[in-house]
């Protein structure tokens, strides 16, 4: 699946689960130099500990690590199986892992929606119709579940970063559908940033407006809109004849 993804989707950035990673790696060194040896241990901790290769924030700094701390140490004395696997694959994938911005992600979330999922249907496999009114019933719930974090009940609680779009009880119980709604999104829905337009000397940066540079009441796109020019009606002046002015 992952090779189809990275097949279908060139430009992607891909992650894989950081426990699972380490979970693979300790099957591995188990099967191949003991559970109990201090070899399988320097490996781990040098990989997944606090001051691991998976702690490192940048990629420069996991290149210099992977050299410095580990190769040079870390699979010094390990088996050639060993030091391949986790060279070619282990070290590989924690790499990409960090060039995505995720370099400790795990799919524990994932996981626990699945396990939620099998307990609503019991383990039992269902027809498609029945499925999806199954994820509908669950995705319903999760909403109010939402909403009741916006209330400060229930098991979730808000961000700090979110703390402004606390109501109590009574509030939220005397707005409308459409304000609540309008609540939940302003809290919940993910907020595009504003594109930005940066002038040639690189020094103003403004935020880019769609109707930027039209016209007064200009109602077609920008380029195929001709200019015009309101002609304001001039009456002329008639110079008063000359005769008139000796007729008496």
């Amino acid at each position: 699946m992952r090779k189809a993804m990275e097949h279908n989707f060139p430009s992607a950035r891909f992650v894989i689960c950081n426990r699972q990673l380490r979970d693979n790696l300790t099957r591995k060194l188990d099967a191949v130099i003991g559970a109990r040896t201090q070899a399988r241990k320097t490996i781990v901790d040098r990989l997944f500990g606090d001051s691991g290769l998976a702690s490192a924030d940048n990629v420069i700094a996991f290149d210099a690590a992977v050299v410095t701390k580990f190769l040079e140490k870390g699979l010094a004395e390990a088996p050639d199986d060993t030091r391949n696997y986790v060279a070619t694959r282990i070290v590989m994938l924690l790499r990409l892992n960090l060039s995505a911005g995720q370099p400790r992600w795990t799919n524990n979330n994932c996981e626990a929606i699945n396990h939620v999922l099998k307990q609503s249907v019991q383990g039992q496999p269902q027809q498609l119709p029945m499925l999806i009114g199954h994820l509908s019933d669950l995705v319903d719930a999760q909403h109010r579940e939402a909403d009741r974090a916006m209330c400060g009940r229930g098991d979730c609680y808000l961000a700090p970063t979110h703390v402004q779009h606390r109501y109590t009880p009574d509030t939220w119980s005397a707005m409308l559908d459409k304000q609540r709604q309008k609540a939940a999104d302003a809290c919940f829905k993910f907020q595009l940033k504003p594109a930005m337009t940066t002038s040639s000397d690189n020094n103003v940066t403004i935020p880019t407006t769609p109707g930027g540079g039209k016209k007064a009441h200009q109602r077609k796109r920008q380029r195929p809109e001709r200019s015009t020019t309101v002609k304001v009606a001039v009456p002329k002046l008639t110079p008063p004849d000359s005769s008139d002015e000796f007729a008496d």
